[in-house]
């Protein structure tokens, strides 16, 4: 019940408090001026208007992370979710944009971990993460992870690893990494938050499951829109996926999907084969021979399903991904294979 009051009153507060709220009214004359302007920085920018997610052929695709957009990235559990989360967030904190990140399963050491694994990566240098986790690095990896965090002590990413947040929490929270990220020189950009089904809804709609995740992404399309940054939102699909021979995400396997779909500007879906493959090993000889090279071929390959895009196509785009170094690169321009 004290919980309950206080996330009340935070919410009360959050609308408030002055500073951050923008002026919603524009005319025709000054909402396309800001179009134009915005066009001719994308040019110089070789077509991206939005922040980078550090993969060449979904800015390509989408322009950029878009500021006052929410997008969700679903797909089934081990697919690498957080693990391209927390390379967009690296990619784009790299380019000078604030970047917040609330774990609400996962705490900040371990989220950490990923990322300077990631970087190593990046620095030709391989150190999986839950190696570095068990405390089973060679004296060279731990050079390797020393040097990659020298590189970028600085990274302007703030993480929060608070557990059972309610959306007004989440909001307060926000503002202060917006207030503290401001200070710092590097103004918040981009918030991601993994995942949904982690959001602790309010007592509102208690009991409709439908409604309370409704609640929960129009809070965070609220955010985007009123604080002008881009909201990554992860996404657990329901069991539906392993129910079908093609095992590739659609719209419908979204949990609620209605209110995910309705609020979302984009949505999508990330897809491993691999991972489905290994755990379908053949006991024949003659099999296994085919079924190992099938695996080779495609242990790195990710598939990022643009699924429903506002302003874009809705395409797919190819990811070289190694999920023990928590690393998602181009398809075509991958540097270690491990």
């Amino acid at each position: 019940m004290i919980r309950l009051a206080v996330g009340r009153m935070d919410e009360i507060a959050s609308h408030l408090r002055p500073g951050h709220r923008s002026n919603t009214c524009q005319t025709f004359a000054q909402a396309a001026q800001e179009a134009i302007t915005a066009s001719i920085e994308a040019k110089v920018r070789r077509g991206l208007t939005g922040i980078t997610s550090g993969l060449i052929d979904l800015d390509r695709a989408t322009g950029g992370l878009q500021r006052r957009d929410l997008i969700l990235l679903g797909a089934r559990p081990s697919m690498g979710k957080t693990t391209l989360g927390t390379s967009i967030a690296r990619h784009a904190a790299a380019s000078g944009v604030g970047v917040g990140f609330f774990s609400l399963e996962m705490d900040n050491a371990k989220l950490a971990a990923r990322m300077v694994s990631d970087i190593a990566h990046e620095q030709r240098d391989r150190v999986p993460y839950q190696d570095m986790i068990a405390g089973r690095l060679t004296d060279q990896q731990e050079e390797a992870t020393a040097m990659a965090l020298e590189a970028y002590a600085n990274l302007p990413v703030v993480l929060d690893d608070a557990s059972g947040l309610t959306m007004s929490e989440i909001r307060a929270k926000s503002e202060r990494m917006m207030e503290e990220a401001e200070d710092r020189g590097n103004p918040l950009g981009l918030l991601i938050i993994d995942h949904l089904g982690k959001i602790k809804p309010s007592a509102r709609y208690s009991g409709n499951r439908n409604n309370e995740i409704g609640e929960i992404t129009d809070g965070c399309k609220a955010l985007a829109r009123e604080y002008n940054f881009a909201v990554i939102l992860l996404s657990q699909l329901s069991r539906q996926v392993e129910q079908r021979d093609d095992k590739r995400p659609q719209l419908s396997d979204l949990r609620d999907s209605g209110n995910i779909e309705q609020d979302a500007d984009a949505v999508m879906f990330l897809h491993r084969p691999a991972y489905y493959l290994e755990r379908a090993e053949p006991t024949k000889l003659d099999e296994r021979i085919e079924w190992q090279a099938k695996l080779a071929a495609c242990r790195h390959r990710g598939e990022l399903a643009i699924a429903k895009q506002r302003n874009g196509p809705c395409t797919t785009i190819d990811l070289h991904m190694d999920i023990a170094c928590s690393a998602v690169r181009n398809a075509a321009r991958s540097s270690l294979d491990g």
